[in-house]
């Protein structure tokens, strides 16, 4: 009974930490995710032999996609266009960090939190960018870019075929954008940025110009907030299951590792700790958003931040799934590349904040998250845990309805 009672003074006291940057973190992500469509990225990578693979990196560092999400949006910039180098700097800068991930590293990081919250995407763009530059220096796999070339000509042929079956807007009947099912947000978007149904859906061509501006606005007003909803629960949907196993675990291990422990001197120097991190982070999905708090609590536990570090970019970068879709779409030496620099920058980013903390490494306990909070953090804290029930059994019902 003591135990669950700890276990949920720790749960609730990491919610409250964590509630105000993670919601307000969602917000900003939600208006990057509405209005930085997929079709926008490739021409902001811009052309040349690196621009494309820093312009990469430094797009994905603060969105809010995981190592889940990312992935379709690759293949897409791939698809569309974009190099080798340029699609695995995104695949590394996007899933490492992001803004709400990098506002939480600041909010529970203690006296590290500064240092770590700039380290984080610094890191991450530097690895992204080295990983992207390597590639395309030593080349893609032949049979890769065959496929890569194949895929790129079947994705245009097919959006070509879209184009045109858009139908004459003098027939509704034959007008995809009219006949699609308007709840769609692909097909509202479209119709409120093209003009394939305007004559088909007006049917009285005389109409008082006022009202035809304010019925264009409020057209307008409600494609905004629809997006913006779509994308909040998109985002939140995907890692909001995330969040709860994040703020579970770093709640049991506040409980079972007392505040005393130094992870350092156990397992034999930061190095060592740095390269255990990295171990256990490779084949580990854990997104940027859920690491957070677990490695908050470590660090309170006697981690050095820059084995949290490590672990912060190593975690969210690379799973078994990722490896695998990096080999696929661009190739073994792509995989080598992928591999090596996120482990070889990270420890090195690691080396480099323990340097720069070792002046405040004094008393790890005194970071210890059992502190009082303001009722702002309370509030917040109920406000998140609302947010993680309801959409969960949104999601738990459309499943069910899925399955039946």
């Amino acid at each position: 009974m003591l135990f669950l009672e700890t276990f949920l003074k720790q749960l609730w006291l990491l919610s409250a930490e964590a509630s105000l940057y993670l919601l307000f973190g969602f917000a900003v992500a939600t208006l990057l995710h509405a209005f930085l469509p997929t079709e926008s990225l490739v021409s902001l990578l811009g052309r040349g032999k690196w621009r494309p693979t820093v312009s990469a990196a430094l797009i994905g560092i603060p969105l809010p996609l995981c190592s889940c999400s990312v992935v379709p949006t690759a293949v897409a910039i791939r698809e569309k266009g974009a190099s080798p180098g340029a699609t695995l700097s995104f695949l590394i800068s996007t899933p490492e960090t992001g803004v709400d991930s990098i506002l939480l590293t600041y909010g529970m990081m203690g006296p590290f939190g500064l240092i770590l919250a700039i380290a984080r995407p610094l890191a991450a763009a530097t690895t992204a960018i080295i990983a992207g530059l390597t590639l395309d220096s030593l080349g893609s796999d032949p049979d890769v870019r065959k496929e890569t070339n194949s895929s790129s000509d079947n994705a245009n042929t097919h959006e070509s075929h879209e184009v045109e079956s858009c139908g004459s807007p003098d027939d509704p009947a034959t007008s995809t954008c009219c006949s699609m099912g308007i709840a769609e947000e692909e097909t509202l978007i479209r119709i409120a940025e093209t003009s394939c149904c305007d004559e088909s859906v007006n049917q009285n061509p005389v109409q008082d110009g006022q009202t035809s501006i304010n019925h264009h606005m409020t057209g307008r007003l409600g494609l905004l907030l629809h997006r913006m909803k779509t994308s909040f629960y998109l985002l939140f949907d995907e890692v909001s299951w995330f969040i709860v196993l994040g703020l579970g675990v770093s709640a049991l291990i506040a409980t079972f590792i007392p505040d005393d422990f130094n992870f350092s001197d156990k397992v034999g120097g930061q190095f060592f700790e740095m390269a255990m991190a990295a171990f256990f982070g490779l084949p580990m999905y854990v997104c940027a958003t859920a690491s957070t708090p677990i490695a908050a609590v470590l660090i309170a536990k006697g981690l050095s931040p820059g084995a949290a570090l490590v672990f912060l970019l190593v975690g969210p970068a690379t799973n078994i799934g990722t490896v695998a879709l990096v080999r696929k779409l661009l190739g073994n030496v792509a995989v080598l590349s992928y591999l090596t620099s996120i482990v070889v920058v990270s420890l090195a980013a690691g080396w480099v904040v323990n340097g720069l903390c070792q002046d405040i490494l004094i008393d790890f306990s005194s970071i210890s998250h059992d502190h009082k909070l303001s009722n702002l953090g309370h509030i917040g804290a109920i406000l998140l845990w609302i947010l993680l029930g309801w959409r969960s059994w949104k999601v738990h019902r459309h499943s069910m309805r899925q399955k039946t």
